[in-house]
């Protein structure tokens, strides 16, 4: 039988073994467990690829990516929530936030801070991302209109630099365009000033009231305001007729300005058959005019502005990444959405995709890049409004401005009824 002692002795050993082995291994940190994260996207996802692998080795979240296409969207999304198959993290143009805000859930205020996200994004995005309710979208690029412009057209008629306001635009339509004996267009100056022809005419029309200070919408969005007088230095001006009335000015045959009219092609195409001088898009179609039409000598050029005017004001598009309310992990998903925005990390994505920068810190790396640098340069003077329906907007100002080239309405008759329209959207 051991004696007493010895036993203490033996006890009071395993005692401390037991302790030191609770202390080395009780107090290692657990391994983070992996979280998985559904994802919906209308991105290739090679573009992303570099991002998921760094978020799964940093972040341990793994991304289940599936890319859909966006003309039919509204009705997959519609048909995954009615089956209880919505992704958690999905992407969207910035002007559908409107009709699926209900269906989700802001950022966490410790992920993405109003200051942060301000200092962050260009203007355009905070403006449109953020309300009293908190910010709904993390936004993966930000693209600008721009002016095409065919050289070959321009060195012929010695014009040495495409136009930077639009009375050089108007100018140089004019000595571009070539008209026979009966007026009948053989080359346009210009590809625009009509409506269903003319690709992005609502935001062509939208940028020119803009950058006249026209107001788009009244302060809470439930008024089209764009057809009001504004008041400046005691005058009033009727600045979104005016811009309606430039805009047409192309496409009335009476005028010297006559470059355009509804019977000839999509502007876009007739831009790439080299029939037009020059054409509006963004930089999605730069890299389609180059794969259409391979030898066509154009260059790309800043958005034209109001001469003299103190501020330079562009139009802006961009897409957004937002979190489903019906995701049980919206703050990983969040925490992905912020990893994804981070400006390495974006830099990957946008390298990859050609895509334009919403960061306001990158847009000085990308503003060098010889196809991108236009587009880039112009995010952080973007400008757009609130449009709750995009698609029957569109159609209202395809509407007003052909109204006006057919002569089925004056300006203000026609400029009214979009207004009004708009506002029934609106609400």
């Amino acid at each position: 039988m051991p004696k007493p002692k010895t036993i203490i002795i033996i006890a009071a050993s395993a005692l401390v073994i037991i302790t030191i082995v609770i202390i080395i291994f009780g107090t290692r940190p657990a391994r983070p467990t992996e979280t998985t994260l559904t994802m919906w996207g209308f991105e290739d996802p090679a573009t992303l690829s570099t991002i998921f692998t760094r978020l799964k080795t940093d972040q341990k979240i793994n991304i289940a990516y599936t890319q859909k296409q966006r003309q039919n969207f509204d009705q997959t999304m519609l048909e995954a929530l009615a089956n209880g198959t919505s992704p958690d993290i999905y992407q969207l143009n910035h002007q559908q936030l409107t009709q699926y805000q209900n269906k989700l859930v802001a950022a966490p205020s410790s992920i993405f801070t109003l200051q942060n996200y301000q200092s962050r994004f260009a203007d355009v995005i905070y403006s449109e991302m953020v309300n009293q309710k908190g910010i709904w979208g993390a936004p993966i690029f930000l693209d600008t209109l721009a002016l095409f412009y065919n050289k070959d057209m321009f060195n012929s008629m010695t014009i040495p630099q495409p136009p930077n306001t639009w009375d050089a635009f108007k100018q140089d339509s004019i000595i571009l365009t070539q008209k026979d004996s009966r007026d009948n267009i053989l080359r346009a100056g210009s590809a625009w000033g009509t409506g269903k022809n003319v690709n992005y005419a609502k935001d062509l029309i939208s940028a020119l009231m803009i950058q006249s200070g026209t107001k788009m919408t009244s302060q809470d969005n439930r008024q089209a305001t764009f057809n009001q007088a504004v008041i400046s230095n005691g005058q009033s001006y009727n600045t979104g007729q005016k811009a309606v009335e430039f805009y047409t000015s192309f496409s009335d045959v009476q005028k010297e300005t006559y470059s355009w009219n509804r019977r000839m092609a999509n502007s876009l195409d007739a831009f790439c058959q080299a029939k037009s001088a020059m054409t509006f898009g963004y930089s999605s179609d730069y890299y389609w005019l180059k794969k259409q039409a391979p030898y066509l000598n154009f260059g790309v050029a800043a958005f034209p502005q109001v001469s003299q005017a103190d501020l330079m004001v562009n139009y802006g598009d961009f897409d957004i990444f937002v979190v489903s309310n019906r995701s049980g992990k919206y703050i990983s998903a969040w925490q992905a959405l912020e990893f994804l925005t981070q400006p390495d990390n974006l830099k990957s994505y946008l390298t990859s995709a050609k895509r334009t920068t919403p960061a306001r810190d990158l847009v000085n790396w990308q503003k060098q890049d010889l196809e991108l640098g236009i587009f880039a340069q112009q995010a952080l003077s973007a400008r757009s409004w609130y449009q709750s329906d995009p698609t029957q907007i569109d159609a209202i100002f395809v509407e007003m401005i052909d109204s006006v080239v057919l002569k089925e309405a004056s300006i203000d008759e026609a400029v009214n009824r979009a207004a009004e329209r708009t506002t029934q959207v609106l609400r």
